[in-house]
Formats: structure tokens, sequence, C-alpha cells
């Protein structure tokens, strides 16, 4: 409950700084609770973008997802940031576990809905290069180079 009340907050925020339309709708529910789908029209195709959430739901939660997402859209790409197994780890020793799981490449993806088919991913400090300002994009290059870091948070695309 209290979740959701924090859910229903922001999305009266959201709606006083962003207009909704036709593509674009604000739905202040769980993605965990099957039935804010239903306020989506269904078919495709459609970009599900996944940014900062499924290392925090458990796998179980994340298969259903997926499941539900792929049965309501005919075609379309998935884009999720995933983080390290390391993420889990540190998370229980930083943070009282909120990261639920990590990954390796992603394959945990594709087994859990063999509908999705892993397009790329790269890590989320790849562009470091383009970075304009020469102590930061010296502070993300050295980050890159350690291979742990570097592949900490990295990005995936996958298509159904």
């Amino acid at each position: 409950q209290a979740f959701l009340t924090f859910t229903q907050q922001v999305i009266a925020l959201r709606r006083q700084l962003y207009s909704e339309s036709e593509t674009y709708r604000m739905i202040g529910s769980s993605v965990t609770d099957p039935g804010w789908l239903d306020e989506l029209p269904a078919g495709g195709p459609v970009v599900i973008v996944a940014e900062g959430l499924l290392m925090y739901l458990t796998p179980s939660e994340v298969t259903a997802l997926l499941h539900r997402l792929l049965d309501r859209f005919d075609t379309g790409e998935l884009l999720a940031d995933l983080l390290s197994k390391w993420g889990t780890r540190l998370s229980k020793v930083a943070a009282s576990g909120i990261i639920k799981w990590g990954t390796r490449d992603g394959s945990e993806i594709t087994r859990w809905d063999p509908r999705l088919r892993l397009i790329e991913n790269s890590p989320v400090i790849a562009g470091f290069d383009k970075i304009s300002l020469p102590r930061q994009r010296m502070l993300y290059r050295l980050a890159y180079a350690i291979p742990a870091n570097r592949n900490y948070d990295r990005l995936f695309r996958f298509a159904f």
C-alpha cells in the first residue's frame, strides 16, 4: 500500500511536468501488478525500456513480467540495463540486498522467455570518449580500463 501511494504521488508530479498523448501514458502501478498492461493498446511494434528496473525484481517477477509483455505485444525490442553478479553481492553488503539478481551476459533473459533474442550489449560507460570535459573523460577512461568496473552495468538490447 505504501508503494502504491508513493507511485501515485510520483505520477501526479509527472503529470504536472509532462503531457500524456496517444503514444505516451503514465500509469501509477507496480510493474509486478498484471493489471497495468490492460491500460495499454495491444499489438505492436513496441519499444520497451526497462531502465533501472529489472535488477530490483526477483527472477520469478522478471519472468512473469516478460511473459506478460511479450504476450501483449506482437513484435518489438526490449532495452534494459542489467548489473553484473557483483551487483547482488555488493547490495547484500551495502544496501540490504535490494539488488535481486545479476548477470554475466544477459542469457538469463533469453532463458526466462525464449521469444527474446539478444541483439547487442555494451558497457554503460562505453561512450566515455565523447565526454567533452577532460577530467571527467579521464576518470571514465580509467574506470573503463578495469574489466570488473567496465562490466558492472551493461546495456542490453533484445528483439522479439
